[in-house]
């Protein structure tokens, strides 16, 4: 073998090593852009999972302030007056029953359920979801037959419910107690939203779920138009806000390739 034929193989075989090398480095960068990208999906989905989760807050706490004030109306006149009875007309007697509506169950509700919906905000761990279905659970006993809106407040909380089943992974209860929801209250968004969720992570086809979302935007467009009482056309208003603003939904039921909000 020449001198020359064997500096021609030893190039070839050093070409042959950076090949390899040149190889190894391209798909080792691969593998790290694939787990750079899950990773970066997993964060944005719990993102839009606590953005989704602090919209029912905001939801609770527009509620809770609207009776908040009513109370705070009327209280300086019942600890005035209440007890002299001669001042007790008609107008006097339904302040003084406010107060004792404060101490009922039906008084005690909306505070509960705003509680509620601060724990379930925080929530991040199969504990934590456990314990955020056992308030909503509770809410049931203090939601009385005869308060105003009852059906709505049911639908919360079986939206409550059936939501923590689907952060727990129990699909099937989360599909059942959603579809109870929807019997109370079709014009929910949180029902609408966590419909979706479920129908998403069971992976329903994409017309299923192409359907669920047109006639729950179609039910809350309505409802903006003409409200059922107790809604009005500002919590109707915010209602559609919360369902377009949602980007848990857009994550869970991307393959679905639903059009965007509004």
């Amino acid at each position: 073998m020449t001198r020359t034929t064997r500096l021609t193989y030893a190039l070839l075989a050093g070409s042959f090593i950076l090949i390899c090398i040149s190889v190894y480095v391209l798909l080792s960068q691969a593998q790290d852009l694939a787990k750079a990208r899950k990773e970066l999906d997993r964060t944005n989905r719990e993102l839009a999972e606590r953005q989704a989760q602090l919209l029912v807050v905001s939801d609770a706490l527009i509620a809770n302030q609207d009776q908040v004030d009513m109370v705070g109306r009327s209280t300086r006149e019942v600890a005035k007056n209440c007890a002299r009875p001669e001042l007790l007309t008609a107008p006097m007697r339904a302040l003084c029953a406010v107060n004792e509506w404060v101490s009922s169950s039906s008084g005690q509700f909306v505070p509960a359920y705003a509680q509620a919906t601060v724990v379930r905000a925080s929530a991040a761990s199969p504990s934590d979801w456990n314990e955020v279905k056992s308030r909503y659970q509770a809410l049931k006993s203090l939601l009385e037959p005869g308060v105003s809106g009852h059906d709505l407040w049911a639908a919360r909380i079986e939206e409550g419910i059936a939501y923590s089943d689907y952060r727990l992974g129990n699909l099937n209860e989360a599909s059942s107690g959603i579809e109870r929801a929807l019997l109370l209250d079709d014009r929910s968004a949180f029902v609408g939203l966590t419909r979706l969720k479920v129908g998403c992570a069971r992976k329903l086809p994409k017309e299923e779920i192409a359907k669920l979302y047109s006639d729950h935007r179609r039910n809350l467009e309505e409802s903006v138009k003409n409200p059922k009482p107790p809604m009005d056309k500002r919590y109707a208003g915010f209602e559609r806000g919360y369902f377009d603003r949602d980007p848990e939904y857009r994550i869970v039921c991307a393959y679905a390739e639903l059009p965007a909000a509004g």
